[in-house]
């Protein structure tokens, strides 16, 4: 065999392992974790995490939550700390708060506008991470809540909106705000 044959066959011999090595552990999904199975978790390998606590099957429980916002017309006695809760239904999950906090940050619907609702948080404002432990949410923004408020008003009725959204769950009981990782 001449060098070139050896060489081509060689390359041909990588691109395959590593096309099978791709295929293998890049496109195939978790290794160790939980499957769901005609309506049942079945465990697959050895999962870090315990069993996921909702079921399985393609129908997911629904909770109602509230969303909390400020209210225009709460009277002559507006209190900025003051906040009041609108119903939404959610899919029930592991981690409610998170997708509770997501939809408040939406902000009011046009019929909850009309109302008197609105939110003192910016249109831009995102959730770096959400993490509860120990009754204590840390939420990380990327940028403060109550930034482009105009107010010390605004800014304490945009945490007033943050703080009960998510103390309504009874895993939270205080709520502490990182700002691009940095406690503010």
């Amino acid at each position: 065999m001449d060098k070139n044959k050896i060489i081509n066959i060689a390359i041909i011999v990588i691109f395959v392992a590593t096309a099978v090595f791709f295929v293998r552990f890049m496109l195939s999904g978790p290794e160790d974790g939980w499957v769901c199975q005609d309506g049942q978790w079945i465990k697959h390998g050895q999962p870090g995490e315990s069993m996921p606590a909702q079921p399985c099957s393609g129908e997911t429980e629904k909770i109602i939550v509230q969303l909390f916002y400020n209210n225009r017309n709460f009277g002559s006695g507006f209190d900025c700390q003051k906040a009041a809760g609108v119903r939404r239904e959610i899919e029930n999950s592991s981690q409610p708060e998170k997708e509770t906090l997501r939809l408040m940050l939406l902000g009011p619907s046009q019929a909850e506008k009309d109302r008197g609702y609105f939110s003192n948080l910016p249109a831009d404002l995102q959730v770096l991470s959400l993490q509860v432990k120990n009754n204590l949410a840390i939420i990380d923004f990327n940028q403060a809540p109550w930034s482009k408020t105009d107010s010390s008003c605004r800014a304490l009725g945009a945490f007033s909106q943050i703080e009960e959204t998510l103390k309504q769950f009874s895993s939270v009981n205080q709520v502490q705000i990182l700002v691009n990782g940095q406690k503010f």
